[in-house]
């Protein structure tokens, strides 16, 4: 028999913590090594046995005859084959689409081996967000059991003409009704369980996608009311419409584990940062017939944009600051009212430096951030 004397206890846990497991085996026994086996959304075999195409093994050695086994690694390597990759494209028709790739499953199967070589077995199985959780900023815990937003807030800027979309969690499938509650009109999804991005836009037209459904007023807060088949109240999201208008917008992974948006400033500034590459000695001919003493090969170069954002309110800089840490950003390189395609977006990286997030002195808050862009292609001379 395996007991544990540790584990983590979160319904839904975050894929990039801890994931310490500590156990013991049958204390009339010697135990002399322990393996672990992760399954990735597993399924089972008779009600027992959990199978899985995506599988990695671990073995590890009685410490005292105790065991400690920490999943965050290989639930990484299972989890995020892809680097945070994106490969939904919304179109105005399919605009509530479930994205596997922000929730799963593991399987976890203990076996205990003794130095009689007999086993004991025990398998658990636990659900992961692609999220982190941070001491002193942990909001992950104060969501609704029922249609939980990925986000540290309810409150979102969607900027016409651009895409964007709100990750939500559900442990049900079932329908859905959205209302807006400043106009009173509703529609009805089918949420499947897992995670669901509602896209209020795929960067096309208002009168396309999800506002032909439910149209959302100009310069105003739309408050979003969800409910299920029931009437009951699952959440309230708060959407904020921005006018269009031609500006950098910038797309990241948050660390609650979805995507989040941004359009910055009209006005910003790009640099070119350049270097020469090896001089040649030109130096061969008499002084008075050389046409000089070397010949360039060419140089390297690299840019970066200086964006500058307006003076954000408090949710506003909850949903903002987590680009601060983001490991994938993206550039989007489209017109206004484009539909999104699957290179809209370009990755960049957000330069290093230091961005003061948390001032309580000051109500609004203004950051201007420099991203580096892709990679420069230059002509060269290569020997």
């Amino acid at each position: 028999m395996i007991t544990f004397t540790k584990q983590p206890q979160l319904a839904i846990e975050s894929a990039y913590n801890n994931q310490v497991f500590e156990f013991v085996g049958d204390e009339n026994k010697t135990a002399v090594r322990a393996i672990v086996t992760l399954f990735f959304n597993p399924t089972t075999s008779g009600g027992w046995d959990f199978q899985s195409n995506q599988t990695l093994n671990f073995e590890i050695a009685a410490n005292n005859g105790t065991f400690y086994f920490n999943g965050k690694r290989g639930i990484k390597n299972l989890f995020n084959k892809d680097n945070f990759s994106d490969g939904i494209i919304p179109t105005n028709i399919n605009f509530l689409i479930q994205d596997p790739k922000l929730f799963c499953r593991i399987g976890y199967k203990f076996e205990v081996v003794y130095n009689n070589n007999t086993r004991d077995i025990e398998q658990i199985e636990k659900s992961y967000f692609k999220s982190v959780r941070n001491f002193f900023n942990d909001q992950q815990n104060n969501q609704p059991s029922g249609l939980r937003l990925l986000s540290p807030t309810n409150y979102f800027n969607y900027f016409e003409g651009l895409p964007f979309d709100i990750s939500f969690y559900t442990p049900t499938a079932g329908p859905v009704t959205i209302r807006n509650e400043n106009n009173g009109i509703e529609t009805t999804k089918s949420f499947f369980a897992g995670v669901n991005r509602l896209f209020l836009s795929n960067g096309e037209p208002y009168n396309l996608g999800f506002e032909n459904e439910v149209p959302l007023l100009n310069n105003c807060v739309n408050t979003l009311v969800f409910e299920n088949s029931q009437g009951q109240q699952l959440g309230i999201v708060k959407i904020k419409k921005v006018p269009s208008c031609k500006a950098p917008f910038l797309k990241w992974f948050n660390e609650f584990g979805a995507w989040n948006y941004w359009r910055f400033q009209s006005a910003y500034q790009g640099d070119v940062n350049h270097r020469n590459k090896q001089f040649l000695n030109n130096d061969f001919q008499n002084f008075e017939e050389d046409l000089g003493n070397f010949q360039a090969t060419g140089k390297t170069a690299s840019r970066t944009f200086d964006l500058y954002t307006d003076a954000l309110n408090d949710d506003e800089l909850k949903y903002f600051k987590s680009l601060f840490i983001s490991p994938k950003i993206f550039l989007y390189s489209e017109q206004e009212f484009a539909p999104i395609g699957p290179a809209s977006f370009k990755e960049v990286s957000l330069s290093d430096g230091t961005n003061r997030d948390v001032n309580t002195k000051i109500r609004n808050r203004e950051f201007d951030i420099s991203v580096e862009l892709p990679i420069v292609n230059t002509q060269t001379y290569e020997n």
